[in-house]
């Protein structure tokens, strides 16, 4: 058996969890975490389109409830509006607002410096 393969995903895992605890710590200045700022990203980065809950949740690897938690969050802060869809109300659409929208500019700044920093190490 080659334990050095079977490490891989272990490593690989480690990398992601300090990526993401820099990204925090580089957002500690802002309002959102490194997860909002993830829906915040694919928010505006969808052409102008709202997405609904259940795309979303496709684009972001999880399941509904715990997108609804990370909604209900977003949307007392007023980073993102959910509204029903006309056809069916139990469908619900995602809206970045104005709020959401400055915060991911400002976001993407400390993320570009990121992954600049990172990039540079290869």
């Amino acid at each position: 058996m080659d334990f050095d393969r079977l490490r891989f995903p272990i490593l690989l895992r480690g990398a992601w969890f300090g990526i993401n605890r820099l990204f925090r710590e580089k957002l500690e200045h802002s309002m959102i975490t490194p997860v909002q700022y993830t829906v915040l990203r694919n928010l505006c980065e969808s052409d102008g389109s709202i997405l609904n809950q259940q795309h979303l949740a496709n684009l972001l690897y999880t399941n509904k409830n715990n997108l609804t938690d990370l909604l209900n969050r977003m949307e007392k802060s007023k980073l993102v509006r959910r509204h029903g869809s006309s056809n069916d109300n139990r469908k619900k659409k995602v809206e970045v607002t104005k709020k959401g929208r400055k915060e991911f500019v400002h976001a993407s700044d400390d993320a570009g410096k990121l992954q600049a920093d990172i990039l540079s190490l290869f």
